[in-house]
């Protein structure tokens, strides 16, 4: 008991808030709260925790309160000795999570409005000579002729370039 007590006081990033050290006849061995101890709930005493513990693969969250219960199965020699339940901290992790949550949503949102910003330039760009065309076949349904300029015409060998020269042909 003195030893997880010791352990508990001296934490490096976890917090541990509670250690339950169980035998497995059923008795406490060792029932151990932090300097940051929440609540009253502990898997010996909750059977749906004990059961979520044992399905969960050892680890359950409990973002309600910001607590993590994780247990173990303590094994010497091939021997079941005991079980071995601990409560950490989660509130500063859980925070630093959904901090992390804004600002990969802000990015992924500027990056979305960086690419469609970056999309309607190339469109606006690719459909320039077709409004180009369309602005002198306006012009010329009402008498003012007027072919595209060769600086405005775009190579010869696209589609665009031949499309706009067949016109000045016309």
């Amino acid at each position: 008991t003195e030893a997880l007590r010791r352990t508990m006081w001296f934490h490096q990033g976890m917090h541990e808030q509670r250690a339950i050290v169980r035998l497995p006849d059923g008795t406490v061995f060792a029932d151990v709260f932090g300097p940051n101890a929440v609540g009253d709930d502990d898997p010996l005493h909750d059977a749906v925790l004990r059961r979520q513990l044992e399905q969960g693969d050892g680890f359950v969250i409990d973002a309600h309160n910001g607590t993590g219960w994780a247990s173990r199965a303590i094994v010497r020699n091939g021997e079941h000795v005991a079980d071995l339940y601990v409560a950490v901290e989660l509130k500063t992790l859980m925070a630093e999570r959904e901090a992390l949550r804004r600002k990969l949503l802000f990015a992924t949102v500027l990056a979305g409005l960086g690419a469609a910003a970056i999309g309607f330039l190339i469109v606006r760009r690719m459909v320039l000579p077709v409004r180009l065309l369309t602005e002198r076949l306006r012009r010329a349904q009402v008498g003012d002729f007027e072919p595209v300029s060769p600086e405005l015409l775009p190579p010869a060998s696209s589609e665009y370039g031949r499309l706009l020269r067949g016109y000045n042909d016309l």
